[in-house]
């Protein structure tokens, strides 16, 4: 499809809302035409995005949108919440395999959303946090 469209939710900041927004993007892909592959990819960085929102929302009330553009071969996804923000840390290699060396386990989404995007973003302050995240859909 050559056609440029967004599509935009608003979604509560309750458990496995992240089903909305995967569910979403496997109907985009049957609009838009793109591999498995890349509709696996976005649904991974997706996830990881709205269960960090979920996670650490300061209440239910708290909401996160999202959106996804399309520009011929190209999504861009944009995920912000209404939660109070956090002190983003130091992804660099060092830091990861020192995390590793130490045992610990989590908090790896931000360091995944990077790895698996052409191009990713963050800001967060005591306002919320948006990611935004560009994956080229051909090869």
């Amino acid at each position: 499809m050559n056609k440029s469209f967004s599509v935009k939710l608003t979604l509560p900041c309750i458990a496995d809302i992240e089903l909305i927004a995967q569910s979403s993007l496997d109907q985009l892909k049957t609009i838009v035409g793109f591999s498995v592959d890349k509709l696996d990819q976005a649904k991974i960085l997706i996830t990881e995005a709205i269960i960090n929102a979920v996670e650490y929302r300061t209440s239910e009330e708290n909401q996160i949108f999202v959106e996804f553009d399309f520009k011929k071969n190209e999504l861009f996804m944009i995920i912000r919440d209404t939660g109070h923000g956090f002190t983003i840390q130091d992804n660099s290699k060092s830091n990861l395999e020192n995390r590793i060396e130490h045992g610990e386990f989590r908090g790896w989404g931000l360091s995944i959303m990077k790895s698996l995007s052409d191009d990713f973003s963050i800001e967060s302050d005591e306002n919320g946090t948006i990611i935004r995240i560009y994956l080229r859909l051909i090869d």
